[in-house]
């Protein structure tokens, strides 16, 4: 979902001066489910409205902009329509293993592109909403940009980022990584542990010798939070950001490549090849267990001496004609058949599988 936190960021640039009121224009769905764009709509609109940056202006679309598409009069004639500074548009179409949300914003003034966002993206929407409702919060209301961290071992004394806590006591932190250290008896382990945007790591020790690992559950945060007062990590290891795109902002690549943990080829194409093949192998054995019967009938015509008596050559040969027809079409199948069941094989076996998702952002902010 991060090309399209990169346009909540051009959307806030504009509120840190004054308060914009912003139209959000249907995005367009091309192969998306209705309750994914429900859920991704309702993410843009809720959050900014509870993040108190923008102002959303809402009203129907008229009749004649109903299909504005990507068409840049039609978008700004909405905007001023709804008496908004800017107008937010995009499209989201469905891949075979991830979304392609492509997003963008006019300024109603000029008519000018803001900002625009591409990407593709994990087919979890819980995972994008989350990730919408994150950026929102770290952007224009970080005092409930926050997680939970709590280190569960009975007798140890533990410190994060330096500084002693109690065994068992949540503490809400920043997002981000912290350093944890743990002493129970001869056992002294050191980690870092990721907190996450209203979630909270419960730390435990397990293994021999013993290592620190976190398990997640959702937290809801109170209206108003109360950080714990523990001094930011000195240090850390490269940050886990899940926000931050994956390329330079500087690139623009539509969709990565199938290599590494990028999104692989779908399976679906091998698994149609197969059952298709079957399917086509299964008719081809029954032509020839067909022609083989026939070739029975015609046999069983064929009097004392070897031969067919005059009056039954006439369904003689109407039995042969439809025997060599049977063990041709049979053939035929068989062979197209095991050719597509080798093929499909091959492509699951050959096939890079799916893995996570990679960002490219474009435009400038």
């Amino acid at each position: 979902m991060r090309g399209l936190l990169a346009t909540l960021v051009v959307l806030a640039h504009g509120a840190a001066y004054a308060a914009p009121r912003v139209a959000i224009y249907p995005l367009r769905s091309v192969g998306t489910s209705p309750e994914a764009m429900q859920q991704l709509e309702a993410a843009l609109r809720i959050e900014l409205q509870r993040a108190q940056a923008l102002e959303i202006a809402e009203g129907p679309v008229p009749a004649k902009l109903r299909d504005c598409k990507a068409e840049t009069p039609c978008l700004l004639e909405y905007g001023r329509t709804l008496g908004a500074q800017e107008v937010l548009s995009g499209e989201v179409r469905a891949l075979p293993d991830s979304y392609s949300v492509t997003l963008r914003v006019l300024d109603v003034a000029t008519g000018k592109e803001t900002g625009k966002t591409a990407g593709s993206y994990n087919r979890d929407v819980e995972e994008m909403v989350w990730a919408a409702r994150a950026h929102v919060a770290r952007l224009k209301a970080p005092h409930r940009y926050a997680g939970q961290l709590v280190i569960e071992a009975k007798g140890a004394t533990a410190t994060v980022n330096d500084s002693a806590i109690k065994s068992g006591v949540p503490l809400v932190l920043r997002p981000g990584l912290h350093e944890v250290r743990v002493k129970s008896g001869k056992n002294s382990v050191q980690a870092w542990i990721e907190v996450r945007f209203e979630q909270t790591a419960t730390v435990r020790l397990s293994g021999e010798p013993a290592q620190a690992a976190a398990t997640y559950t959702p937290w809801v945060a109170p209206e108003r939070v109360e950080f714990a007062q523990v001094p930011a990590p000195r240090n850390p290891p490269e940050d886990i950001d899940l926000l931050a795109p994956l390329v330079p902002p500087t690139e623009h690549r539509p969709v990565p490549a199938a290599v590494g943990g990028q999104p692989g080829w779908p399976k679906w194409p091998g698994i149609v090849a197969i059952l298709g093949g079957l399917a086509l192998a299964g008719g081809g054995v029954y032509e020839l267990v067909h022609a083989s019967a026939l070739e029975s009938e015609v046999k069983s015509l064929r009097g004392p001496t070897n031969e067919i008596p005059t009056d039954r050559r006439a369904e003689a040969r109407t039995k042969l004609d439809e025997m060599n027809a049977a063990r041709t079409i049979g053939v035929a199948l068989s062979s197209v058949g095991g050719a597509l069941v080798v093929g499909g094989s091959a492509y699951l076996f050959f096939a890079p599988s799916a893995g996570g998702a990679q960002v490219a952002v474009g435009g400038s902010f």
